[in-house]
C-alpha cells in the first residue's frame, strides 16, 4: 500500500509554529480519513531538498513557493489551491514583500540622505535564496527600475532564510533585504527581537501566495478529497487561527503567471539577475 508524505515547511518559524502546523496536519489526516481515505500518510519533519520533497511522486499535498511553481516545478506538480493569510501586506490570495532595512544605514552614511529606495542604490543585499520569489523575484521587481546598468547592489550575499535576511541586516552585513510579510509578522509576534533595529522601508507589489501542491500521481478524486480537507480544516479557527489562516482559494496555475509577469518586467529593464 502507498504511503504518502505531507509537510508544511514554509511557515513553521520556532517550535512553537512547528507545533501549531503539526496539529494543522493531523486534523488534515483526520478529515482525510472521515472522508474515506485508507492509505498510509506520513508527516515528513526533516527536508533536506526542498525541490526534491516537492517533486516526490508520493507527495499528497506541501507548500511551496510561487516562483519555482512558474519555473523549475511548472508542469510537474499539481496545484490544489492557496491559503488566505489574516496578515498585513495579504489581499485574498495574494500577498507582499517587505523591503526591510537597517535604521543604523542612514547613520553610515551621513552624506547621503535616504528619501527613496533609488537612494539605496549602491548598498548591500540580501536575499533568502535565489529561487525565492519573496526575497529574490520581488525584490529584483522592486529595484530595476532604479538599476544602472544591470546593478543596483554593490554586492548580494545569500543568507538561507529570511530569518538570517534579518539577522544581517542587524548586524550590519547587509543594508537592503525582501521579507515575506507573513514570515515578517510570525516573526514580530513570536520573536521581536530579531526585528529590533529594522525598518519596513516600502512593499513589493502582490502576488499569488505559497501554493498547496501535490504530486501529478494523485487521480482526480484523490485530488478533490485533499483540497475538500484542507478546506475544511481551513475553516477551524481553534486550529487555523495561531497560523494566521483564514481561508483557502482555488487558484490556478495562470493566478501565478503575475510572478512571471515580475520577472519579465525586470528583465525588459535589463535587470535579469539580482546584482
Amino acid at each position: 500500500m502507498q504511503t504518502w508524505k505531507v509537510a508544511l515547511p514554509m511557515y513553521n518559524i520556532g517550535a512553537t509554529l512547528a507545533a501549531d502546523y503539526e496539529r494543522f496536519l493531523i486534523a488534515v489526516i483526520a478529515a482525510l480519513q472521515a472522508r474515506g481515505w485508507r492509505e498510509e500518510i506520513e508527516i515528513v519533519h526533516q527536508i533536506d531538498d526542498l525541490e526534491r520533497f516537492w517533486l516526490r511522486s508520493d507527495l499528497l499535498f506541501s507548500q511551496a513557493c510561487g516562483y519555482p511553481l512558474t519555473t523549475s516545478l511548472r508542469g510537474r506538480v499539481r496545484l490544489l489551491g492557496t491559503p488566505v493569510y489574516n496578515v498585513a501586506g495579504c489581499h485574498g490570495f495574494y500577498y507582499r514583500s517587505l523591503i526591510v532595512t537597517n535604521e543604523a544605514y542612514g547613520h553610515r552614511n551621513p552624506d547621503k540622505p535616504l528619501r527613496a529606495l533609488a537612494d539605496f542604490r549602491g548598498c548591500s543585499g540580501a536575499v533568502n535564496q535565489s529561487t525565492s520569489h519573496s526575497g529574490m523575484n520581488a525584490l529584483r521587481h522592486t529595484v530595476a527600475p532604479f538599476a544602472r546598468a544591470g546593478q543596483f547592489f554593490d554586492k548580494v550575499r545569500l543568507s538561507g532564510s529570511h530569518l538570517e535576511s534579518l539577522a544581517m541586516l542587524q548586524r550590519s552585513e547587509a543594508d537592503l533585504a525582501a521579507i515575506d510579510c507573513v514570515t515578517f509578522a510570525h516573526i514580530a509576534h513570536y520573536f521581536p527581537e530579531k526585528i529590533t533595529g529594522l525598518r519596513v522601508l516600502q512593499e513589493s507589489l502582490a502576488a499569488p501566495g505559497l501554493p498547496f501542491i501535490a504530486s501529478l500521481q494523485l487521480n482526480q478524486a484523490q485530488s478533490a478529497m485533499v483540497m475538500e480537507a484542507l478546506e475544511a480544516v481551513c475553516k477551524n479557527d481553534q486550529i487555523v487561527a495561531p497560523l494566521r489562516l483564514v481561508g483557502l482559494a482555488r487558484t490556478r496555475v495562470e493566478d501565478y503567471q503575475a510572478i512571471t509577469a515580475m520577472e519579465e518586467f525586470a528583465v525588459a529593464l535589463n535587470y535579469p539577475r539580482i546584482a
